[in-house]
């Protein structure tokens, strides 16, 4: 008699400090309502509305091991997360970042997943023909014609000093002012060639000045006119997050890219999937968006946006996992499936059919 009494004795201990039984020797289904966000590679809902992805083939396994029976229900995200608070769902499978807040909300199984947010933005062409096609451009010309005329203006000012005095700056006006040029072009770039000094007081005042002049000069005026070579034909001018505060940027909402820019303070547009922010990046509404890296190369491989990329940098490290209502039964049974799906070989074969190399 004692002994029969002992199993549920422990079993209320078990439930009491937050424990369950492993259901993975269930004899009947279990019947479960799971909820899904589409998020690709993850969660994916192909034509005749059945769903694929890595997220759902690793929840079908784990469901198999378990014998869970499932029904899908689509959220968005915010209303997937409302549903794990309230409990209406058993179960969320997406890759939801598992942050603090999320966690005083709802639990999370152990992570399957590690990777991180990124930046995606428009990145110009770049390579010799883009550089060349630069040089005939507006801004290029705007600096290379500043520098020529102060050289023009320190030649004009040496050559009317010494034009009378100087043999080296004498002969017609044309070929005394091309001599101050020379002599200005030569003297700003520091060849020093020799070939032509002043002579005269007010002569050497001007050389005196332009020396000095034209090492602030030059290095002002070659900044600009490689700013015009290089700036917008390597990328969108965006490269880490600091760019991002003077940017129109885009997220969405209820993500962890949002609470990850309210912490960082940078301001941000919503929105409420990703079909609908990537519309802004391509449309120019936004100069960029954060999401999942992940996702983002997915997304922007599949609509082929030329012109777009998701940039090396990762803003903060995620590890993703599945949702659980708070003290679910359910979660030690997944967890111990869940470590052994994906220590086997075949789930590497899943990762690489749905990423790739990444």
């Amino acid at each position: 008699m004692l002994k029969i009494r002992i199993y549920p004795m422990l079993m209320l201990l078990f439930y009491l400090v937050g424990w369950s039984a492993p259901l993975t020797a269930a004899s009947e289904p279990v019947e479960l309502k799971v909820g899904l966000r589409e998020a690709a590679p993850f969660t994916m809902q192909i034509g005749d509305g059945e769903w694929n992805g890595l997220a759902v083939d690793l929840w079908e396994r784990i469901a198999e091991k378990n014998n869970y029976s499932f029904e899908y229900e689509t959220y968005l995200l915010a209303d997937l997360l409302e549903a794990l608070e309230s409990g209406e769902i058993d179960a969320a499978v997406a890759p939801l970042t598992i942050t603090a807040e999320r966690e005083k909300i709802f639990d999370f199984t152990l992570p399957f997943m590690q990777s991180g947010l990124a930046i995606a933005a428009e990145v110009k062409p770049t390579g010799w023909w883009h550089s060349l096609r630069r040089i005939v451009s507006l801004p290029f010309l705007q600096a290379a014609g500043a520098l020529a005329l102060v050289i023009a203006v320190f030649g004009l000012l040496m050559w009317l000093f010494e034009r009378r005095k100087n043999e080296m700056f004498s002969g017609t006006t044309v070929e005394g002012l091309g001599s101050g040029f020379w002599w200005s072009a030569v003297t700003m770039t520091t060849v020093g060639y020799g070939d032509k000094a002043p002579v005269t007081l007010g002569g050497r005042i001007v050389g005196l000045v332009w020396m000095f002049a034209a090492i602030i000069i030059i290095s002002g005026f070659t900044a600009a006119i490689a700013s015009s070579l290089t700036v917008g034909s390597l990328d969108s001018g965006i490269e880490e997050l600091d760019d991002l505060r003077s940017r129109s940027v885009g997220v969405i909402e209820s993500s962890s890219a949002a609470a990850f820019l309210d912490e960082e303070r940078v301001r941000y547009r919503r929105f409420e999937n990703l079909d609908a922010m990537l519309d802004a990046l391509e449309a120019g509404r936004v100069a960029a968006v954060v999401h999942d890296r992940p996702i983002l190369q997915h997304v922007l491989s599949q609509r082929e946006l030329e012109g777009f990329s998701v940039l090396n940098q990762s803003l903060q490290p995620e590890a993703y996992a599945f949702g659980l209502p708070t003290a679910s039964p359910l979660r030690e049974a997944i967890n111990q499936s869940l470590l052994e799906t994906i220590q086997e070989p075949a789930w590497q074969s899943t990762l690489s059919q749905y990423l790739g190399d990444e």
